[in-house]
């Protein structure tokens, strides 16, 4: 992550503690871009009926985006474990991949957690 922004992991270390703050700032930041989005798309808006269809219209836009980064997110994951040789050797390795995968992108409901 740190080669690919153009700085080296130490200095990626010094403006953050670990990845979970890393993630941590991310949603964040996409929760932002949500509250700003939305009211972009409101501005315009006054009627009732109006502000219901710009918000139905803007949150449909929103999942369909997210759930693109989503799936980008677990492939990710799944390809930069699979790479790693020491990883990829592991007994199991596929259904523990299968699980991770299946944990990153269903809700906890519907797999038994």
């Amino acid at each position: 992550m740190a080669p690919a922004a153009g700085i080296s992991v130490s200095t990626f270390y010094q403006h953050a503690s670990g990845k979970s703050q890393v993630l941590r700032d991310i949603l964040n930041r996409g929760a932002q871009g949500l509250l700003y989005v939305t009211a972009e798309a409101l501005a315009p808006v006054h009627a009732p009926p109006q502000i219901l269809d710009t918000l139905i219209d803007s949150y449909i836009r929103l999942a369909t985006e997210d759930a693109r980064a989503l799936a980008q997110a677990t492939i990710g994951v799944v390809t930069d474990i699979s790479q790693n040789p020491a990883l990829r050797e592991r007994p199991g390795v596929t259904r523990d991949l299968a699980a991770l995968a299946h944990a990153m992108v269903l809700p906890t409901a519907l797999i038994g957690g």
